[in-house]
């Protein structure tokens, strides 16, 4: 995995951060497979400990107050969770509108202009595409892919 900005967080923002992800996550109301996966490595990737790991999970059944969770994000965690939660958003196959709504309340802290929410679909889009191409240098497909390498 490739050096991130989540590395500069500090546990509570990461904590912060991955919570936001859990409510993007449970926010539609069906969890699959991929959505949760995707959960997992950003906890890798924040390097959330084992335990905490286990304690964060629950925030798919029970998913934060968001009023209280965004209110305490800063900035930078919000950066991050903007960029992740479309990436989470996406793992299903389109976004839905209650996954919007959250990812449009994170955007308002970021302090970031509103074309970067189309820029961040765009970025998924190409996300989805170059994993796609990794897999099929390893002849690895799985399903969707041939579908993301067309477009």
């Amino acid at each position: 995995m490739l050096p991130d900005a989540v590395d500069n967080l500090g546990e509570e923002q990461k904590r912060l951060y991955i919570s936001v992800l859990a409510l993007i996550c449970s926010a539609d109301g069906e969890l699959v497979r991929e959505e949760v996966s995707a959960l997992e490595q950003a906890m890798g990737r924040a390097l959330v400990h084992p335990e905490s790991r286990s304690q964060m999970r629950q925030l798919l059944a029970n998913p934060p107050h968001q009023d209280d969770l965004l209110g305490r994000l800063d900035e930078a965690t919000a950066r991050l969770a903007l960029r992740d939660g479309f990436l989470i958003a996406a793992c299903d196959g389109d976004y839905d509108s209650r996954e919007l709504s959250i990812l449009v309340e994170v955007h308002a802290i970021t302090g970031l202009d509103e074309t970067v929410i189309d820029q961040l679909i765009e970025w998924v889009s190409i996300q989805w595409q170059q994993s796609a191409y990794g897999r099929e240098l390893v002849s690895s497909p799985i399903l969707g892919d041939e579908s993301a390498l067309d477009n």
